[in-house]
């Protein structure tokens, strides 16, 4: 459980929001600004749902990791 996330827990009804300054190259920028654009989105949207979907795709990475990991035997035998 993050820090965050711990002290919402502690404060039922209060809504924690962390605001922060993302600093992108100029390729990065216009690349982002690209994207956004492309999708109807602001800058901020393209950004945050990018975030969203790397930690989706790590946690779906380190899930069907310990799955295999797990089940590596039973996975060998279906296999063969």
């Amino acid at each position: 459980m993050t820090e965050l996330a711990a002290l919402a827990d502690t404060m039922p009804g209060i809504v924690l929001v962390v605001a922060m300054t993302l600093r992108l190259s100029e390729e990065e920028t216009i690349a982002l600004r690209e994207y956004a654009q492309a999708h109807g989105v602001s800058m901020q949207e393209a950004a945050r749902e990018a975030v969203r979907q790397l930690t989706h795709s790590e946690r779906r990475d380190t899930f069907s990791r310990m799955i295999r990991e797990r089940d590596r035997e039973l996975l060998d035998r279906l296999a063969q």
